[in-house]
């Protein structure tokens, strides 16, 4: 359980909150409240009795409250980004105000549920999201759909909530993996000044659609370069 009082490294959270996981759940806790509960199978929002499953949570934003002698002066917010298409589903199930709060976290393409972190003391939400967002990557599934982008650090990911797939998880040879990886460093090595141009990605979208193909083979799963994913931001 943590929350309030001073805050410590921001290393040594995270590798506590890592081993009170390894033992059952770790909490986040501001004042009273419980904000969010992360065990094996996922992470409940507590003030929404909303879980999302590890196969669902692409990764997680935080911002610590501000606080206050009374009351804080700005409140924090834990916001989740998850499965685009899950997100539809929960929404199908919701009437009301609910569901009218659920369409409007629908924003510019990613289903993104927020919860306020209401304390007097500071919360470590920023690095609690932190480390979340790590936690998803290590112990989410492998997807159901791939998104291939070219970047030095990761070109795959999942299409539906652009969580991070590191390829030494992706059941593929060696040879892919060596070739996936390449493109992505040679993406590295764009100038900052025309990063902004269509035209310098078109080659690396014409050179990624035989990696996306090989990648579907391989896996089994859908693959495809993001020029090529309408639905995703």
């Amino acid at each position: 359980m943590f929350g309030g009082g001073k805050q410590r490294p921001a290393a040594e959270l995270r590798a506590e909150w890592s081993r009170e996981l390894s033992l059952g759940a770790v909490e986040l806790v501001a004042g009273r409240r419980v904000v969010a509960r992360v065990d094996h199978e996922g992470v409940l929002l507590v003030a929404r009795d909303l879980f999302v499953a590890w196969a669902h949570l692409g990764f997680a934003d935080g911002s610590d409250p501000e606080p206050g002698l009374l009351l804080p002066k700005v409140p924090g917010t834990l916001t989740l980004t998850v499965s685009r298409p899950w997100w539809a589903e929960h929404i199908a199930g919701l009437t009301g105000r609910p569901r009218r709060r659920a369409e409007r976290e629908l924003k510019q393409g990613w289903a993104r549920p927020t919860v306020p972190v209401v304390s007097r003391e500071t919360v470590p939400v920023e690095t609690f999201a932190e480390w979340l967002s790590a936690e998803a990557v290590t112990r989410a599934p492998l997807p159901d759909r791939f998104c291939l982008s070219p970047d030095p650090e990761t070109s795959v990911s999942d299409r539906d909530t652009n969580r991070p797939v590191p390829l030494d998880r992706l059941p593929i040879s060696h040879t892919l993996r060596d070739r996936i990886a390449a493109w992505g460093a040679a993406a590295g090595e764009v100038p900052e000044e025309q990063r902004i141009l269509e035209t310098t990605w078109e080659p690396f979208w014409t050179e990624g659609r035989p990696l996306a193909a090989d990648l579907e083979t391989e896996t089994g799963r859908s693959a495809a370069v993001w020029a090529d994913c309408p639905d995703v931001p």
